[in-house]
């Protein structure tokens, strides 16, 4: 090997080992990887800071597509307001190492705080995408028609960039995209539900996604362009601060969260979450006022915070306290005076709950937060499966078990919520949310409390409610349910009902509810694990003196988990623990019990026994099978006929 070869050789091998160069997540590319792509054409590239070398055509193409790290580092530049044009190895550490990692992931979300260089980083990202890779269709979509051109104008800061041996050059260059050489293109839109229509993105950057104005245009968006860019195997980029749970804000959160849930990333879709924080970019000397922590940040650098979950813990518990007395601090002061409180919060702290008149405060939230589980199974009941139902905890013998339900209104975007309580031990141990019929809502419910024991059951009946309760009651014959005496204004019809939920009532049950999370007495007896119910507890506010939803959101899981909660010493007192007999209430208009019906669990299994023999009789006879013995698996798959 001569002199020249052994340093061209040690080149390619140093660029490897210094930007950790790989074939895939977990295999670096070695020597004969390059020499396979080499073409044997040497030219003198010219790096951005003016150094040169001479270099295989074939080989650093090669290293530039398998790392936008190095191509970045050593070719481009970006701007920076306050100190003008630097060199792309001037990107924060932060920057550097999600451009080693996001190259293998699908999709990416990004929570950021402001003035943290991401919109800079996704310019470079869609940059090298573009110049490196043939017929690539870059797509981006941002708030408004000025938050797109800012990012495509970042992307064009470095056409100039673009090393003259690749041989590509734009040959369409205008205000909102622009096509190469290459056959390549950039498409910039603003914010609508048509957005992005008619592409093919091989790349597509949803820019502020928590602000597209109405949930209604960030679904159009996304129902739009990401079935194409799912045929096309495009990386999508879901960029945003915290813009509230709900309404526009809702889809973002919902990405956020379900990677949260995840550990921050989901290895069935390949999608990753990377939080960008404020204490992340250090302070240069020309931009003031001062964050102060430059040492403090090196420090944490200096031991891998982004890769090492411990240290990244120990650095936002440093941060954290800081960021919340931002008039203690001259960076964290003057953006809290020039954003104001709800602007400081989501795009400094990332609160993704603006409090203000909200019931509960933030360590209410934290609190709550922390007995969140993901459900153990989800669905299946008997032989159907309920798209919205959770489960944390199976039936066990001998424990008694209660069921509050809320029943939608009927409006398109209300939901049934069916709430199931250990209760004696106050363990939420399932929970369904979704829209369903009453005749599918009566028909859930009752197989719910069959399951757990023959749950003692209170449905509200304000409203449609009522034809759930006559189905549950009347056609379904389930008694171990509460029921109302309800007699006509003249005194002779009696009918029942469920539960009435009144203007005195609803404040005895969202009183009851508040008490249970707040309360130091009660908390120890409540266990909730339902994420839909933390997520309507932070945009559950208080309207003309009493709780309520924010304007686009639920609290369909409250109103039925109050019931229930607040019901949970009469259900103790009417269902007796196993062996004694069940006590079924009748109720009068004014709440008052009015008399007390008994039967005993063996009666009660006995008549049900005996109605399931006459329906399995009725099924045999209608199939001609009366003489044919009747298996467990060949029941099952008849059950639905057994009322």
């Amino acid at each position: 090997m001569t002199e020249k070869e052994r340093k061209f050789k040690e080149s390619i091998l140093k660029k490897i080992q210094d930007y950790e160069i790989k074939k895939d997540k977990n295999t670096y590319v070695t020597f004969n990887d390059c020499l396979k792509h080499a073409k044997n054409q040497f030219v003198e590239t010219v790096y951005y800071d003016q150094s040169r070398e001479l270099i295989d055509v074939g080989i650093e193409t090669y290293l530039c597509r398998k790392s936008p790290y190095y191509f970045i580092s050593r070719y481009c530049s970006f701007t920076l307001p306050g100190v003008g044009e630097l060199p792309g190895s001037n990107l924060y550490y932060y920057q550097k190492e999600i451009l080693k990692d996001f190259i293998f992931h699908k999709k990416v979300v990004l929570t950021k705080s402001r003035q943290t260089g991401l919109s800079t980083l996704m310019a470079l990202i869609f940059f090298w995408r573009i110049v490196f890779f043939d017929s690539q269709w870059g797509v981006v979509i941002s708030k408004d028609g000025k938050s797109s051109t800012d990012v495509y104008e970042k992307i064009k800061d470095n056409f100039k960039n673009i090393p003259y041996w690749l041989g590509v050059k734009d040959v369409i260059n205008n205000q909102k995209g622009c096509k190469f050489s290459n056959k390549s293109k950039i498409d910039t839109f603003a914010r609508s539900k048509s957005a992005g229509r008619g592409t093919s993105p091989t790349i597509l950057l949803l820019d502020e996604f928590g602000f597209y104005q109405t949930k209604g245009i960030a679904e159009g968006i996304v129902s739009s362009v990401v079935p194409s860019a799912a045929k096309t195997g495009a990386p999508i980029f879901i960029v945003s601060t915290p813009n509230g749970t709900t309404g526009e804000g809702q889809l973002y959160y919902e990405q956020v969260q379900e990677l949260k849930n995840c550990g921050g990333y989901d290895p069935m879709t390949e999608a990753v979450l990377y939080d960008v924080q404020w204490w992340m970019c250090p302070d240069y000397p020309t931009i003031t006022p001062h964050k102060g922590y430059n040492d403090k940040l090196k420090y944490f650098e200096d031991r891998d915070y982004w890769n090492n979950p411990e240290v990244k813990k120990e650095a936002e518990e440093f941060f954290k306290p800081i960021a919340e007395k931002p008039k203690e601090n001259p960076w964290l002061a003057y953006q809290f005076k020039t954003s104001g409180e709800v602007k400081y919060r989501q795009e400094i702290l990332q609160d993704f709950v603006v409090m203000g008149n909200s019931v509960f405060s933030k360590t209410v939230l934290e609190k709550v937060q922390e007995k969140v589980l993901n459900p153990m199974k989800e669905g299946d009941l008997g032989t159907r499966n309920w798209k919205g139902l959770w489960y944390w905890l199976l039936p066990e013998k001998g424990h008694r078990y209660g069921i509050g339900m809320d029943v939608a209104k009927g409006t398109a975007d209300d939901s049934t919520s069916i709430q199931v309580l250990d209760v004696d031990t106050g363990e939420q141990v399932a929970e369904y949310l979704g829209r369903i019929s009453t005749k599918e809502a009566a028909r859930l419910v009752c197989d719910l409390g069959k399951y757990y024991n023959h749950a003692y059951v209170y449905v509200e009946c304000n409203s449609i409610g009522e034809a759930v309760f006559n189905d549950l009651y009347y056609n379904y014959n389930y008694e171990n349910m509460y029921k109302m005496k309800k007699i006509n204004k003249h005194d002779k019809t009696m009918v029942w009902t469920g539960w009435m939920t009144t203007m005195k009532s609803r404040e005895m049950i969202t009183d009851c509810f508040i008490d249970y999370m707040s309360d130091d007495d009660y908390w120890p007896l409540f266990h909730p694990h339902s994420q839909r119910l933390v997520d309507q507890m932070k945009t559950w506010v208080w309207a003309g003196g009493r709780p309520d939803h924010t304007e686009g959101s639920h609290d369909d899981d409250i109103m039925a988990m109050a019931i229930l909660l607040y019901n949970l010493p009469k259900i103790r007192q009417i269902v007796p623990k196993e062996g004694g007999a069940k006590k079924v209430a009748f109720i009068n208009e004014k709440g008052k019990e009015v008399s007390l019906g008994a039967y005993n669990n063996d009666e009660y299994n006995s008549a049900y026994e005996e109605k399931k023999e006459m329906a399995i009789d009725k099924i045999k006879e209608n199939l001609g099978l009366m003489d044919t013995p009747f298996e467990e698996d060949a029941l099952s798959i008849y059950s639905w006929l057994i009322s």
